[in-house]
């Protein structure tokens, strides 16, 4: 739903909620506003920054007249104010204080490793409402914690507490999320970082039909190397953004190419490419047959023939030959 905002008469959008998921009229609104701060009377010793588009706006009042301009350093082409705030951070660190006013806890971090790698010391965030408000000292924070704090955000992005337990250790978590984000593409050592879970395999679909076939429990199993390099690829791109929050042009490429999907109705997804694992197996029946399969079999009166999982042992004269884990030539490290 787009509307055109012609004058301050205008009667508010009805909806306003779904006004304001649109962004071409979030634009309109911010370029709106920006106008009418220059035909207003602003309040003296007070500067206003307005973004709109790649632009950011200056207005303030002075002794005897009023001013707005387009301050030029503040340009970039962010797409998400997260990231945006940090460049209005780093305009004004030679003031005594800086205060971010903010309840979202990606701007937190965000900020705290923005303070921790441009050494602020003046650097706060403003949480509550005005009846409970409360100032954090993102320095303070930066100075104890260092730099674990600034990567526990992104192991709630990547979703992957399973993965951190199975990484063997604190130092070799620290590491892999330290690394992430480094650059938009996913590299060939990340995402075999993501594959140990305790099984002296490189491939994770091995080390998923091993554990399947030991428990049978799809929720202790790794994820498919496809579902995984998807899932890393968006996580990356995301922590890769945040990681140039400092910088005003980013460059972002496009996410269609690191694990999302697009379609008239935005952004979505893109889980996987391939099956879960083979028809044999999505069709599997596991029998409990201890001394031989007969007619009264679970996958024999299903036409089916019997695997690794059921309790009849290898010399079960109905056990299927599994076929090897065919990993696809195509799909090599290389193409991430």
């Amino acid at each position: 739903m787009e509307m055109l905002i012609n004058s301050q008469e205008q009667a508010l959008p009805k909806q306003w909620q779904k006004f304001l998921s649109s962004g071409a009229n979030k634009e309109q609104l911010l370029c709106f506003i920006a106008k009418q701060f220059c035909e207003s009377t602003l309040q003296d010793g007070l500067t206003y920054y307005f973004t709109h588009k790649e632009l950011c706006s200056r207005f303030s009042r002075g002794d005897e007249s009023q001013s707005g301009n387009v301050n030029q350093h503040l340009t970039s082409d962010h797409e998400e104010a997260d990231t945006r705030i940090m460049l209005h951070v780093l305009d004004a660190k030679e003031h005594n204080n800086i205060i971010i006013y903010s309840p979202d806890t990606d701007v937190a971090v965000i900020a705290i490793n923005l303070a921790y790698h441009h050494k602020l010391e003046n650097l706060k965030l403003a949480l509550g409402t005005q009846q409970k408000r409360r100032i954090i000292d993102i320095s303070q924070i930066t100075e104890h914690h260092g730099r674990l704090l600034v990567f526990m955000r992104l192991v709630d992005v990547i979703r992957s507490r399973t993965v951190m337990n199975k990484l063997g250790g604190s130092a070799k978590a620290l590491k892999f999320f330290t690394e992430l984000g480094t650059s938009f593409d996913v590299t060939a050592a990340q995402l075999s970082a993501c594959q140990p879970y305790g099984l002296d395999m490189v491939k994770v679909d091995e080390a998923r039909y091993v554990m399947f076939c030991s428990s049978g429990s799809e929720s202790s199993m790794p994820p498919t190397k496809d579902a995984l390099t998807y899932h890393l690829q968006r996580a990356n791109y995301q922590t890769a953004i945040w990681k140039k929050a400092d910088t005003p042009f980013i460059d972002v490429p496009p996410p269609e190419v690191h694990g999302w999907l697009s379609d008239e109705s935005g952004l979505s997804f893109h889980w996987m490419s391939k099956p879960v694992a083979p028809p044999e197996i999505l069709k599997l029946s596991v029998c409990q047959c201890t001394k031989g399969c007969t007619g009264r079999c679970s996958c024999h009166s299903a036409n089916l023939a019997c695997t690794d999982l059921c309790k009849c042992g290898d010399e079960c004269e109905s056990l299927a030959e599994v076929p090897p884990i065919d990993e696809d030539s195509d799909d090599s490290d290389d193409d991430l």
